[in-house]
């Protein structure tokens, strides 16, 4: 069989359903995106340069599509930071948050 995940053995048993999600054109909107930009309530986000699994620039386009939110760029943390190194990621939301940059 021509597999779509050749170079994934382990996820060759979710072919036929990664298939199904990837065909499917009916989605529904999954943010109301007219009243993201008319956010009044502070958002603080981490986008991270590297991440593998989040590209940088979709990232940033997200975000600035929020009105009210305010980006903290990191090219020293990943994906996982919240998780591996949360003190350092946190306190970087509470600068942004506090609007105290140095």
């Amino acid at each position: 069989s021509s597999s779509t995940w050749p170079d994934y053995s382990e996820l060759r048993p979710l072919e036929t359903q990664a298939s199904m999600v990837a065909r499917f054109a009916d989605w529904p909107e999954l943010y109301n995106l007219a009243q993201l930009r008319q956010n009044t309530v502070p958002v603080y986000a981490a986008v991270y340069m590297d991440d593998l699994y989040v590209d940088f620039r979709l990232s940033l386009a997200a975000a600035e599509s929020i009105a009210n939110c305010k980006v903290f760029v990191s090219n020293s943390m990943y994906h996982d930071a919240l998780r591996s190194r949360a003190e350092e990621a946190w306190k970087a939301i509470w600068i942004l948050r506090d609007d105290t940059i140095d």
